[in-house]
């Protein structure tokens, strides 16, 4: 979900305000709690389990069929289940990225990602060099 602002308030979007920055926390904080809603419900901890019985005497039996993560599992596996390739035209040589990508763990990372997008509806992740010259990649945890 991105965060929608009005161009008075972003002003300049490479040296943000104090301002901007505070709006765009509000904002994900207000979705927060649908968040851990969906996080809730992929791992098994759904509305019903939390139900109370209105009579002590009565059996509080409770079925639970985990839908959420069987539906996002298998999106996860039909999306990346055959790594994510990487293919170039005759005139681009990406070995070096494909080397990097390797040295990362990509494939891993991008089943986490999906996994996320597939929960949530977003997903984010922050590419940026360490050391100097060394590439990193990072998935940033929404909730």
């Amino acid at each position: 979900m991105a965060i929608v602002v009005n161009r008075e308030i972003a002003g300049d979007l490479n040296n943000p305000t104090a301002e901007l920055l505070n709006y765009c926390i509000q904002e994900h904080m207000k979705m927060l709690r649908r968040l851990e809603k969906l996080s809730d419900y992929y791992d098994g901890k759904h509305d019903i389990t939390k139900r109370k019985k209105e009579n002590e005497a009565a059996p509080n039996n409770k079925i639970l069929v985990n839908h959420a993560k069987y539906v996002v599992d298998m999106n996860v596996g039909f999306m990346v289940g055959n790594p994510i390739s990487y293919v170039s035209d005759a005139t681009k040589n990406i070995q070096p990225v494909l080397d990097v990508y390797n040295e990362l763990d990509i494939v891993s990372h991008d089943t986490e990602l999906e996994k996320d997008l597939s929960t949530f509806g977003i997903a984010y992740e922050l590419l940026y060099l360490a050391r100097g010259k060394e590439v990193n990649s990072t998935e940033i945890r929404i909730k």
